[in-house]
């Protein structure tokens, strides 16, 4: 369900209104790939049917200020590391939060998000979706998944039965397009107990078989 939000509001703080996480809010708004909602106009958020009550009762009833961050536009002599150092917050946050790689050209009239001063949002940790991946072992039971037309990660984690995070978490996306490839660990079959060995007495008759069940690690 699409509900209007506010033009400028927190992801985190939307979240809590939905009584959902900022992995699976996200999930639902792939386009969300700044910590912060935000436009010239109202901005409009799906949600699934049953957290739309929540969301709007929690945001009538909140009285705080709806952001920590604030839309910057660098000018020349701007750099990166003293407007962070300015904002009290790691460079390499300031990079993840604002989708800045190697690649990004940053110069006057790029457009930042910067912390508030007082927010503390600095300190915090950034949702799975801003967040570097984790780069491990190969794992057994991995699998790839097609992006299609019209799907969403909540969808693909639904399917798979797997969490948003740790989508996110194995392939780092934030926008999905079609046909793109996703990792997908599933988790391995528990193994079946063995079943105690079966002593058959080879003296006695085919149509006479004795069979005597051995207690394990007797056989």
């Amino acid at each position: 369900v699409s509900v209007p939000t506010p033009s400028a509001i927190d992801i985190r703080l939307a979240a809590t209104f939905a009584e959902m996480s900022v992995d699976e809010l996200i999930a639902l708004n792939p386009a969300l790939n700044r910590p912060m909602i935000s436009g010239p106009h109202t901005q409009m958020l799906v949600l699934p049917a049953d957290r739309v009550d929540a969301f709007r009762r929690n945001l009538e009833s909140y009285d705080q200020p709806l952001t920590s961050w604030q839309p910057y536009t660098m000018k020349g002599g701007d750099s990166l590391g003293r407007l962070a150092a300015k904002h009290a917050i790691a460079l390499s946050k300031l990079k993840l939060a604002n989708g800045i790689t190697s690649r990004t050209k940053v110069g006057p009239g790029f457009q930042l998000l910067l912390p508030l001063k007082g927010s503390g949002v600095g300190a915090q940790p950034l949702p799975a979706v801003f967040r570097p991946p984790v780069r491990s072992a190969p794992r057994r039971g991995a699998l790839v998944h097609i992006v299609k037309k019209g799907e969403t990660l909540y969808g693909i984690s639904r399917r798979y039965r797997v969490s948003t995070d740790s989508l996110l978490r194995w392939n780092h996306v934030g926008v999905l397009t079609t046909g793109q490839r996703l990792i997908i660990y599933r988790a391995p079959a528990k193994a079946r107990k063995p079943v105690n060995p079966v002593k058959i007495s080879a003296d006695q008759p085919r149509q006479n078989v004795v069979a005597t069940l051995l207690p394990a690690g007797q056989q």
